[in-house]
């Protein structure tokens, strides 16, 4: 019987482990701006960039050409705004 819990229990978590990785994986994409389109070594190389300098925490991601913006940062509701910009 507890045996058959812990089958059940591993099973489940195991189940939520790889919902929560195939729901974390569109969010992420689509906050970042991550395009679906990118080979496995292009999206290595975006996520090396936005990591290593720790540019995923700055505004104005342009994943296209690598660049962001320092002066704010990084917010749901992305403008081009500067902070004060639109007081």
């Amino acid at each position: 019987m507890a045996y058959d819990n812990f089958l059940q229990t591993w099973g489940a978590a195991t189940q939520i482990r790889g919902e929560l990785k195939t729901k974390t994986k569109s969010v992420i994409a689509a906050w970042f701006g991550i395009p679906g389109d990118l080979t496995q070594p292009e999206i290595v190389s975006l996520v090396t960039w936005l990591v290593e300098n720790g540019n995923f925490k700055y505004g104005g991601l342009n994943t296209q050409v690598l660049s962001c913006s320092t002066w704010y940062p990084h917010t749901e509701a992305e403008s081009d705004s500067y902070p004060g910009q639109n007081l």
